[in-house]
């Protein structure tokens, strides 16, 4: 598969690809990378060899990169 083939079948330019190849990229969209990993067949045991990266985005009002839930004991309103 060359890199102008592999372009074609994901929506994104050659030289996108020779980028990401060499590591010159420093990110695309998630949905790029889902048509990537499809297109190349990439098996789980290569995705995260070494476990997921850490979170560099902490969501509003969670301390320590913890996703906020819902409120013990509170339960949510069904929507009208």
């Amino acid at each position: 598969l060359t890199q102008q083939q592999l372009a074609s079948r994901v929506a994104v330019t050659q030289p996108t690809i020779s980028k990401l190849e060499t590591g010159q990229t420093q990110g695309m969209r998630f949905r790029t990378l889902c048509r990537l990993v499809g297109i190349l067949q990439i098996g789980e045991e290569y995705r995260f060899p070494d476990g997921p990266p850490p979170a560099t985005r902490r969501l509003p009002g969670s301390q320590d990169g913890a996703q906020p839930g819902p409120a013990a004991g509170r339960r949510a309103s069904p929507r009208r």
